[in-house]
């Protein structure tokens, strides 16, 4: 039966990395001060791993090498007889004649050992060690496939589909494409490593993140400023009036009419009229001042809403 986890395995071609797997499943396995020998390449003296098993002094061969029986006994041969314990990783499936003799060989040098071969190594990161399978394999595991179906369900029932909006300004409110500040706030329920870590879209998904996070650090500084700046026009020294001539301006600089707002519902306060709030819009509006603070906004924005469905879409391709 086919297996993806073993056919990813058999091609996997970067011996660093490899490397960097193993250590992490000795880790998740519970062994003890695991350290590799040359994460970023160069000799390691046959030892590429070390690490301790209950206070056992031990060592790791890793290898992607398919000749195994001849990369065993080279690195054996290079082994410091400090080690109590062989660990030895590799992508082929040991035989069991394989593993007696490998056995042999390693208690001749006064070490036990221990054989993770393609098997073993499949069946770990299919059973309990899925969140390293995904790291390095790039296969989904639960939370992945939960991302992935969310995302989809999102972008294909928009009007079914809720996402609760947390912490959304004034300016964010006024859009009515949802689906950036609802991708935002989908991925912000899971862990940023599950999100860069979903197989193909991870970094997108990373990167979609920082960039809505520094796009509403832009709206609130440029909401505050304006809120103050209508203040010092308004001379009301409640903040709330400035807040309502904020709205009435960013209603108008998006397209809406006077009439069109006005039909919308009342919202003004604190003695504000419909031509009190329209004077200031067309003072803010012709000195360039909504221009300058708002034009940035909405062109971000329109820029988010094009990048969600190729973010969604690239799933489904």
């Amino acid at each position: 039966m086919f297996n993806q986890t073993r056919q990813n395995l058999l091609t996997f071609d970067n011996q660093h990395e490899f490397e960097r797997m193993c250590s992490d499943l000795l880790n998740s396995l519970g062994f003890e001060n695991v350290e590799p020998m040359a994460p970023l390449g160069g000799p390691d003296g046959g030892c590429d791993i070390k690490y301790f098993n209950g206070g056992t002094s031990s060592v790791a061969f890793v290898t992607l090498r398919k000749d195994i029986r001849t990369k065993f006994f080279e690195d054996l041969a290079k082994k410091d007889t400090s080690f109590e314990e062989i660990s030895l990783f590799c992508i082929v499936d040991v035989t069991p004649k394989q593993k007696k003799e490998f056995t042999v060989a390693a208690l001749e040098k006064g070490s036990t050992l221990a054989i993770y071969d393609l098997e073993r190594i499949r069946s770990l990161l299919d059973s309990s060690h899925k969140d390293i399978r995904r790291k390095y394999l790039g296969i989904d595991d639960d939370l992945t496939t939960q991302i992935r179906d969310k995302l989809t369900k999102l972008m294909r029932f928009r009007n079914s589909f809720s996402i609760t909006l947390r912490d959304t300004s004034f300016l964010e409110s006024m859009f009515s494409n949802k689906l950036p500040q609802s991708v935002f706030n989908l991925l912000l329920d899971f862990q940023i490593n599950v999100v860069s870590e979903v197989p193909k879209i991870g970094k997108k998904l990373e990167g979609f993140l920082d960039r809505y996070d520094n796009f509403r650090g832009v709206v609130k500084k440029n909401e505050s400023y304006l809120v103050t700046h209508i203040g010092t026009i308004e001379g009301c020294r409640f903040r709330e009036s400035w807040i309502i001539h904020f709205q009435y301006c960013v209603m108008r600089y998006s397209g809406k009419s006077p009439e069109e707002i006005q039909n919308e519902g009342s919202f003004l306060n604190y003695g504000i009229t419909w031509d009190s709030a329209e004077k200031i819009f067309c003072t803010l509006n012709e000195n360039g001042t909504l221009k300058c603070y708002l034009d940035p906004v909405f062109k971000e924005y329109e820029a988010l809403v094009t990048l969600c469905p190729e973010l969604v879409l690239e799933k489904l391709s």
